[in-house]
């Protein structure tokens, strides 16, 4: 093979390989990938002469975008706190997603009348309950609606969304029902374990990290937890191949959950074994 053609063909492979991320997203079920095809969940019928009977405020829309839309920065929930936007923590919370993947958060307001009901004045959502974020990341959430009492499986649309903008799931747990059944109905699933609950899925984000030519921390991080001993696996692979040099340290960052660490677990990893052992190929012609 001639000097030119090696070079080319190494030029297109090493593109390739630095646009290949494990992008979990390409994994999900069909019906998740776009939010056209999101089941709407109404509110339960006599729910809304019963808001009216007790005074229940309705917000517009207009003011639910102002006050309660819920806004991403960098894969992070955030708030205005008056001087920028920063990663929120807050207690649990009430919310509601449409269908265009808006999520509203409503806390508890002392002066009115409010539920879930109240965010979009009675529409059809596509998602409601119980919400908890630390730093920005999803911590908890549940299903837990009177008024909508939507099936436990809708949970994945919101899982679906947040994951989509980047949002890191993977240590959030999900409890179904709400209200005082929360302790008591906690799943055993993580919340990526249980938005990826299908073995189409799990091999598809199998497949996702075993061809990625360039994997950022927290992939490795979602990895580890959607299935520990996967990740174990992939780690020895990569021993073997001895390829750990640019991912020791997210993994041991992972490993040890060691918090210096923290703001390295978005940036890329360098080229993977699989760009490597490219660029060794094509040398030897």
């Amino acid at each position: 093979m001639s000097a030119f053609f090696r070079t080319i063909l190494l030029t297109v492979f090493i593109f390739i390989g630095e646009s290949a991320h494990a992008d979990f997203t390409k994994c999900l079920p069909e019906k998740l990938k776009n939010s056209s095809t999101y089941e709407m969940v109404p509110m339960i019928p006599g729910y809304r002469s019963s808001d009216r009977n007790n005074n229940v405020h309705y917000y517009s829309k207009e003011e639910a975008e102002n006050e309660f839309l819920l806004e991403f920065q960098n894969g992070k929930a955030v708030i205005d706190s008056g001087q920028g936007l920063h990663p929120w923590t807050s207690v649990r919370n009430i919310y509601v997603m449409d269908q265009s993947e808006k999520i509203y958060v409503l806390s508890a307001n002392p002066f009115l009348q409010q539920n879930h009901s109240s965010i979009l004045a009675g529409d059809d959502v596509a998602g409601a309950g119980n919400i908890v974020f630390k730093n920005g990341n999803l911590s908890f959430i549940d299903n837990g609606s009177g008024h909508y009492k939507p099936e436990k499986w809708i949970l994945r649309q919101i899982l679906a969304t947040l994951l989509k903008k980047g949002v890191d799931i993977s240590e959030a747990s999900i409890g179904f029902g709400g209200n005082k059944m929360i302790q008591s109905k906690v799943s055993s699933f993580n919340a990526l374990q249980f938005l990826f609950q299908s073995s189409e899925s799990r091999r598809c984000i199998d497949q996702l990290m075993k061809d990625a030519t360039q994997v950022t921390a927290k992939e490795l991080k979602e990895y580890r937890a959607l299935d520990q001993n996967r990740f174990s696996q992939f780690v020895n692979d990569l021993k073997r191949k001895g390829r750990l040099d640019e991912y020791s340290v997210a993994i041991d960052a992972i490993t040890k959950e060691d918090v210096r660490f923290e703001s390295y677990f978005n940036q890329p990893l360098p080229k993977s074994c699989f760009g490597l052992m490219l660029s060794n190929l094509f040398s030897k012609f």
